[in-house]
């Protein structure tokens, strides 16, 4: 048997293994649980309100033209291109950088924006 047959054998076992015990863990502490004569609730968890599409764009806008044009006249984005090295690693960089201007801004979204091209 070749050796990477042998590994993929033992990474399917070791899958099958720990999806068995969670399987048979989940199906006790449902049992249990039911045992107890609780019932089940279906709970919805919301901790943050979404902000409206108006907030959203308007937050947006508002940094494109004052952040994100400031860095643009820096030449921040050149430096992060330089740095960064290829076009992929540049706009996920690039996305981040976004993503802080527009908490900074307080716009409490996280939409990814391309900026400048």
């Amino acid at each position: 048997m070749k050796w990477y047959k042998r590994e993929i054998k033992k990474f399917v076992n070791e899958t099958v293994n720990t999806t068995v015990f969670a399987l048979v863990f989940l199906f006790s502490l449902s049992l249990w649980h039911f045992a107890l004569g609780q019932e089940y609730q279906w709970q919805a968890i919301t901790p943050v309100p979404e902000p409206s599409v108006f907030s959203r764009l308007l937050y947006s806008a508002l940094t494109f033209v004052t952040l994100g044009a400031l860095l643009y006249k820096l030449k921040f984005y050149q430096m992060l291109y330089q740095i960064s090295g290829d076009w992929r690693a540049f706009q996920d960089a690039k996305k981040i950088v976004w993503i802080v201007l527009e908490r900074i801004k307080g716009s409490g979204t996280f939409m990814i924006h391309s900026a400048h091209g």
